[in-house]
């Protein structure tokens, strides 16, 4: 399993999709979990986020490590 610290990946990730759908916190962990975040959602806080394979966890890091 790879690991990513949650920040700023999921506040950068986060606002993207409230400005830019109408979705349910539901279809948000669905969005999640199509670009490789796994786990979600938790019962307990953690702070990083799970891939299975690290080509994801690269991906969600290019695609979300800069603010929107």
């Amino acid at each position: 399993m790879i690991t990513l610290p949650i920040e700023p990946y999921w506040a950068n990730a986060t606002t993207w999709y409230i400005q830019h759908t109408s979705g349910t916190i539901e279809e948000f962990h669905d969005w999640l979990k199509n670009q490789g975040v796994i786990g979600l959602p938790r019962k307990v806080f953690t702070p990083y986020l799970e891939f299975i394979n690290e080509y994801d966890a690269i991906i969600f890091r290019i695609k979300w490590g800069h603010d929107y």
